[in-house]
């Protein structure tokens, strides 16, 4: 599978799903300027949901010249 095609069709939908999850939890419509302020919520779905894989993948592709620009 190459690489834009596991972004288009894996990672981006995940991460899309990821956004409106993390949307629905609470404090989620504020920019959070410090760790500290970040509901511990968001920590603890972004840890047990795999987006943190999902994002390191992204970051990987990005970093190997993917065009990420969608």
């Amino acid at each position: 599978m190459t690489a834009r095609k596991i972004l288009k069709e894996e990672l981006t939908p995940d991460l899309e799903k990821g956004i409106d999850e993390l949307k629905k939890i609470k404090g989620s419509n504020k920019d959070f300027t410090d760790e500290e302020d970040i509901p511990p919520l968001w920590n603890e779905y972004v840890e047990n949901s795999g987006i943190q894989d999902k994002l390191n993948d992204f970051m990987s592709l990005q970093k190997n010249g993917v065009d990420i620009m969608f």
